[in-house]
């Protein structure tokens, strides 16, 4: 197309239209435009034959185990080959798992940590029954073992006694580790389950005796003994949970199950801040209007249109109303059921930390207390007199959360200062 200056311009419903292009056409012109395609995705990694596989396992002098997984090495210590081998054939060579539990029991500390991770999670892949358990039994590296992986095998155990003490070992390795396995099924009993929260619930030191010195009880009182160890202390909640329950709590796997599924699929429709509000509801109740702009309310009705998910959406408005009480309280224990076993994303318990212990949406404009500011009279078991007793459940779950999904108050001051409107500030 031309105008009346002889200058040509490109039709305005290309890519390139309503511009004047170059004389020498309009592919020039679209050169800032990106790729529709997108990026070509990586190559899949080559991986040699079973029969070649085999043949480089026995001419290997060594083996060298990294993040993209392992290597046979010759004399020399270079790589024989490139590319990766045969999974099921280096399952099978005795020389090859040898090398992967040598490996296993070395010290990788020299390796970056993500670096040491990815390396565990591939010398797992290639190894026989075997050898995973002897490393789940007594690895350096098996924090690294993928945790379902760890419970299954200590599940499967006979002796349930050794089983619980390697779950011991690992938790004093790691905590965060062996609370995955827990939250994944194992110890499934009771005996094992009080094994486990007896053998950590004190500090020890490195001499392994327990550590002495003054604390603050659950009432806030000073208190001389036996220091209480402040790692795992939201896995052995989970555990007396799951094998001492408490009012409130959901026993029946089936519906703990469809709270948490149905807590996903909220966050899937409604987001994120959706999904800690849905949570906030559990927690401390909706006795007063918390959601005026009806994110919430209109994600439950999505997901409650599914009959998968319809017995969850009814369990979480039972909760909110404070169970059989119906008094609007909310139920914190089945809260802590539902969080422990995955039922906020990362972004959501960021955002349910943000959240103050207050409902800045009542019709009036004006703030108020959440229901857990509210204090009842209780009798002290100790003294037999009534005392006034305020609620602790909004810092306790605040602390629950913050080490059940590693939130650290980085990410909630910057969450509060990312969203004033749905936390405290002004509303639309």
């Amino acid at each position: 197309m031309v105008d009346v200056s002889g200058r040509r311009r490109e039709p305005k419903g290309i890519p390139t239209g309503g511009r004047f292009a170059d004389e020498t056409g309009g592919a020039s012109d679209a050169s800032d435009l990106a790729d529709p395609f997108g990026p070509m995705p990586a190559a899949a990694p080559v991986v040699e034959d079973a029969e070649r596989t085999r043949d480089l396992i026995a001419r290997a002098a060594g083996f060298e185990f990294g993040p993209d997984g392992a290597r046979p090495l010759d004399a020399d210590g270079r790589p024989l080959t490139d590319a990766a081998l045969d999974t099921r054939t280096a399952k099978a060579s005795s020389k090859f798992q040898a090398a992967v539990r040598e490996r296993f029991a070395s010290d990788m500390s020299d390796i970056p940590y993500q670096d040491r991770r990815k390396a565990v999670k591939q010398m797992w892949r290639m190894s026989n029954a075997y050898t995973r358990r002897r490393a789940i039994d007594g690895s350096p590296n098996r924090r690294f073992i993928p945790s379902e992986s760890i419970a299954n095998s200590l599940r499967r155990r006979r002796d349930s006694d050794a089983a619980v003490s390697t779950l011991v070992d690992l938790f004093h390795e790691d905590a965060n580790a062996a609370s995955a396995v827990i939250r994944n099924g194992f110890p499934r009993d009771r005996k094992g389950a009080f094994a486990f929260i007896n053998k950590t619930k004190n500090l020890h030191g490195k001499d392994g005796k327990p550590v002495h010195g003054w604390y603050e009880d659950k009432d806030g009182k000073p208190k001389f003994g036996v220091l209480p160890n402040p790692k795992g202390a939201a896995a052995r909640s989970y555990l007396r949970m799951l094998y001492q329950p408490t009012k409130g709590v959901p026993t029946d796997p089936t519906t703990r199950k469809a709270v948490v599924d149905a807590l996903n699929q909220i966050g899937e429709v409604g987001g994120p801040t959706a999904q800690a509000k849905a949570f906030w509801n559990i927690c401390y109740g909706d006795g007063s209007p918390t959601n005026l702009r009806g994110d919430v309310d209109y994600a439950k009705s999505i997901v409650a249109g599914r009959r998968a998910n319809r017995f969850g959406v009814g369990k979480i408005d039972e909760y909110s109303h404070g169970g059989r009480a119906q008094d609007g309280s909310g139920q914190g224990n089945a809260a802590r059921m539902a969080a422990y076993e995955g039922g906020l994303t990362h972004e959501a318990a960021v955002a349910f930390c943000a959240m103050e212990p207050r409902d800045p949406k009542v019709s009036s404009g004006k703030t108020a207390h959440a229901h857990t500011y509210i204090t009842r009279r209780r009798r002290n078991a100790k003294t037999g007199l009534m005392e006034n007793v305020k609620p602790r459940r909004l810092s306790e779950m605040r602390s629950y959360i913050h080490q059940v999904y590693s939130v650290s108050d980085l990410e909630v001051a910057r969450y509060k200062a990312d969203h004033p409107e749905d936390f405290g500030g002004e509303t639309d």
